[in-house]
């Protein structure tokens, strides 16, 4: 079995359809990570796209997905209690809210619905791994589901990840954690303190190689791993689309990126988003 692991689309259906393209006959379900609306300007496409995917899906909610969820609820007279529950306890960017706010107003009820399906973590078993898919931080906290950041080593000392992980027994036995939400790929094996990250290695102006294709042992313990961003990458790699294909039979990783049309998105991110978001630079990496 082949699974791809995609994150962080943000209504970039430019970057989604490319991806989708790459990934079609070659995987046999998609894990996405959350975060499917937001920033971008192609909130209904983007929601289509991944309800209309004809493969098995396990998906998780992210911190964009609650907002737009919680603005089109709120609007349109529906109990959304909790959500504003979880909403008030952090806040977006302004760019980011008003962002949100667009997107409410463009999807339909269709598209709400959807969204509502979406839980703060999804906890099951492929081919016998034991996966544990959630956008934030693994924990019995909904807030950190969605909220709190699992940043790459060496942003975030390798022993204080492991510990967060570890905290309360978060990990719950998974042999696979697999996080978004930071738009940096990562990876890390619990039992070796080991990992590649394009971010906060820079020796010389350069980023530090990052390996393409990583196997595991199938008793190596607890693997880390995000795909990175679909349509919003923050890791140094350039405006291109960072997925994941995980071949459960030969423990297999492998990282790609892909390249799409950046111009078109851009002219339409121009003439649909906040002047905060308009220019490439936003989307290639300048934060």
């Amino acid at each position: 079995m082949k699974c791809g692991i995609i994150s962080d689309i943000h209504s970039n259906f430019f970057a989604f359809q490319t991806g989708l393209e790459f990934l079609e006959g070659k995987i046999d379900v998609l894990l996405f990570v959350g975060d499917v609306v937001g920033y971008g300007p192609q909130p209904q496409e983007c929601i289509e796209a991944l309800v209309d995917l004809p493969i098995k899906k396990y998906s998780c909610l992210g911190n964009h997905d609650l907002g737009v969820r919680y603005r089109y609820g709120s609007r349109n007279n529906d109990n959304v209690q909790e959500d504003f529950d979880m909403i008030k306890t952090f806040k977006f960017r302004g760019a980011a809210m008003e962002m949100l706010d667009r997107n409410a107003d463009e999807i339909n009820e269709t598209h709400y619905k959807f969204l509502k399906t979406l839980n703060y973590k999804q906890i099951f078993t492929l081919e016998g791994m034991n996966m544990y898919l959630v956008h934030g931080t693994p924990s019995d906290n909904l807030r950190a589901n969605v909220r709190s950041y699992l940043r790459p080593p060496p942003i975030q000392r390798y022993d204080l990840l492991i510990n967060r992980l570890e905290e309360k027994n978060n990990l719950r036995g998974s042999n696979m954690i697999i996080t978004g939400h930071t738009h940096q790929r990562f990876i890390a094996t619990r039992d070796n303190p080991s990992y590649w990250s394009l971010i906060g290695d820079k020796k010389g102006g350069k980023q530090s190689e990052f390996p393409k294709r990583f196997v595991v042992e199938p008793n190596e313990g607890q693997i880390v791993l995000n795909p990175g961003s679909i349509g919003q990458p923050r890791d140094g790699s350039g405006s291109t689309i960072s997925l994941v294909i995980l071949d459960l039979e030969k423990y297999r990783i492998e990282f790609h990126d892909l390249s799409y049309p950046t111009k078109e998105f851009y002219k339409l991110t121009k003439k649909k988003c906040v002047q905060k978001l308009h220019s490439s630079e936003f989307w290639g990496n300048e934060f």
